[in-house]
């Protein structure tokens, strides 16, 4: 399987997820928190679109200029250790917890439709995988990206994917725990 075909299987784990986490929530269950520091499921969901967003504008340009400069490549790809590391810190159970940088921030206790958010969330996601589908061919490695939360950090194109679908895996099993916790209200 190539690395394209690997990360789109991913992205669509992770779609599938989101839906079966969140389908069928009342308003109030989707936007329940456990406490005045944790996330509601509605939150993740909406973290996960603004970031989203934010990489995808960050990145759309760079793979089109890539393409027009031909900088091709064939995986599989390889990433140096930073790339490795910072994909390893977004995996589920989180190792230690970070506070969202500013250009991903939400404004905690806000109220988030359920519909519209996993439309948004099923949006982004379609753009996520036109972006995998342009980047075909390109020279993952090579290609850099600079960070949509600290612009003097650059990291290969395929990390940069790669580091995205674990942060979805981080906001989705955090949701899942949002559900799990024994006083999450079951109407």
């Amino acid at each position: 399987m190539s690395d394209i075909e690997e990360l789109s299987r991913q992205f669509h784990e992770n779609r599938d997820h989101a839906e079966r986490l969140a389908g069928g929530m009342s308003h109030f269950q989707f936007n329940w928190r456990a406490g005045p520091e944790r996330w509601s499921i509605a939150e993740c969901l909406q973290h996960l679109n603004t970031t989203e967003y934010l990489v995808l504008k960050t990145a759309r340009p760079i793979i089109d200029a890539a393409k027009a400069k031909g900088v091709t490549g064939t995986g599989p790809f390889r990433y140096g250790w930073f790339s490795t590391w910072f994909e390893g810190q977004m995996e589920p159970p989180p190792k230690r917890a970070f506070k969202a940088p500013a250009a991903f921030a939400i404004t905690p206790g806000s109220s988030f439709d359920r519909d519209k958010t996993l439309a948004d969330f099923a949006a982004v996601g379609s753009k996520f995988q036109e972006c995998l589908e342009l980047s075909r061919g390109l020279d993952l490695k090579r290609i850099k990206v600079p960070s949509a939360a600290m612009s003097l950090i650059k990291l290969p194109l395929g990390a940069t994917f790669r580091i995205q679908a674990a942060h979805e895996r981080r906001h989705l099993w955090q949701a899942e725990q949002v559900r799990k916790d024994p006083k999450f209200p079951r109407v």
